[in-house]
C-alpha cells in the first residue's frame, strides 16, 4: 500500500512539473498520444488505492474513469488506423 502511494505521488508530480515547464519555460513538444496512457494509470493505480484503502467509494469512480479512458483509446487507436 505504501508502494503504490509513492508511485501516486510521483505521477502527480511528474505532471506537475510537466505543466510547469510547458507553461513557465521552453514550450517543448509533448506527444498528445501520451496523455491518455498517463491519464489511464493514474487514474487506475488511485483507484486502486482508494478501494484498497477501504475509503469511500470514490475508488470506484477513479476504476471506471480508466476503463472508459481505455476504451477511448482503443476505439481512437481502431478508428485512426482504418
Amino acid at each position: 500500500m505504501k508502494l503504490l502511494k509513492k508511485v501516486n505521488v510521483i505521477l502527480a508530480i511528474m505532471g506537475i512539473v510537466l505543466c510547469f515547464t510547458y507553461f513557465l519555460g521552453e514550450r517543448m513538444l509533448i506527444p498528445t498520444n501520451l496523455f491518455i496512457p498517463y491519464l489511464l494509470i493514474m487514474f487506475f493505480l488511485m483507484g486502486i488505492e482508494q478501494v484498497k484503502g477501504r475509503r469511500d467509494r470514490g475508488g470506484y469512480i477513479y476504476l471506471f474513469a480508466a476503463i472508459a479512458m481505455t476504451l477511448a483509446a482503443m476505439i481512437g487507436y481502431l478508428l485512426d488506423s482504418i
